[in-house]
């Protein structure tokens, strides 16, 4: 099998960190500032490469008439649209079958009428998924969810960041061992990647901070894997002063505080890898043209 590439976005803004809490303008403004700037600085990279990536949209978001014209710009560039939850509920999991379902139409519902668009596919906030999700998603027609984290390192630190933060319990599940993409009940899996060092998740956010052990993390990762699914996040790239009036709650965002400038580069570098092996194409894209995966 050759390798195959692909990077995919969060919506996530400074207003979904776990432990903020905004005023309604507030949320607005963070939301609205997050697509401008970010989005903007994104499009760079993605037009210097020529590529097209999949964004999976907070559908609340589209409740701001300027996230709808960014976002319809995504479209209009050739970018995926997917689905990742209207509330950004980190607890979904959690959730109840019907609870969880009126969920998703919700979600699919906003998507549909702000940008005429049905999502493919989903990606539930803090990156779980269950059988039981995973049968809705299939009834509500999606192709294919891109939630599963076989990360052993990102389960362990988010087990000890609820107890020793929130004082909750952590649960995680797991339903595929392995990072390849695959066929779980009637719909397609295709998981996040756990790094080739202690399994730490393919994500900008953790490799950026590392200067040169992060690439050399990327490239030995790149070597060792035959499936490569890279997630950024819309809070890398806008740095809090960038939101006039607002106070920031970055929480354990603050851990990894290196400049925008240095997350920017360092997503150049790995898709200028990427390329150096594979065509990138969105997720829907490769679920149409995996030949390698019996429909």
């Amino acid at each position: 099998m050759n390798k195959i590439a692909t990077i995919t976005l969060d919506s996530d803004t400074f207003a979904e960190e776990i432990s903020a809490e905004y005023s309604n303008c507030e949320k607005e403004k963070i939301i609205t500032e997050t697509y401008k700037k970010s989005i903007e600085r994104i499009f760079d990279v993605l037009n210097k490469h020529g590529i097209k990536i999949t964004f999976f949209i907070i559908s609340s978001h589209l409740e701001y008439s300027d996230c709808v014209k960014i976002t319809q710009k995504i479209l209009s560039e050739g970018n995926e649209i997917g689905d990742h939850s209207y509330s950004h509920d980190r607890k979904i999991i959690n959730l109840k079958e019907n609870e969880f379902l009126k969920e998703i139409e919700n979600s699919k519902n906003i998507l549909h009428k702000k940008l005429n668009v049905t999502p493919s596919g989903f990606r539930s906030p803090g990156a779980e998924i269950n059988e039981s999700m995973i049968k809705i998603l299939s009834s509500k027609n999606y192709l294919y969810d891109s939630s599963s984290n076989p990360s052993f390192l990102y389960s362990k630190l988010k087990k000890i960041y609820f107890a020793s933060f929130r004082k909750e319990k952590y649960n995680h599940y797991k339903i595929t061992n392995t990072d390849l993409p695959r066929k779980i009940n009637s719909i397609y899996e295709f998981p996040l990647t756990a790094s080739a060092f202690l399994g730490l998740p393919l994500f900008n956010f953790f490799l950026s901070p590392l200067g040169k052990f992060g690439t050399g993390i990327l490239n030995r990762t790149i070597e060792k894997k035959e499936y490569l699914n890279y997630v950024i996040h819309l809070h890398e790239f806008i740095s809090d002063n960038e939101i006039n009036g607002i106070h920031i709650k970055k929480g354990l965002m603050n851990i990894f505080n290196n400049t925008i400038k240095e997350k920017i580069n360092f997503l150049n570098e790995a898709v200028k890898r990427f390329k150096n092996l594979s065509e990138i194409k969105t997720l829907k894209d490769f679920y149409y043209n995996l030949s390698y995966i019996e429909k």
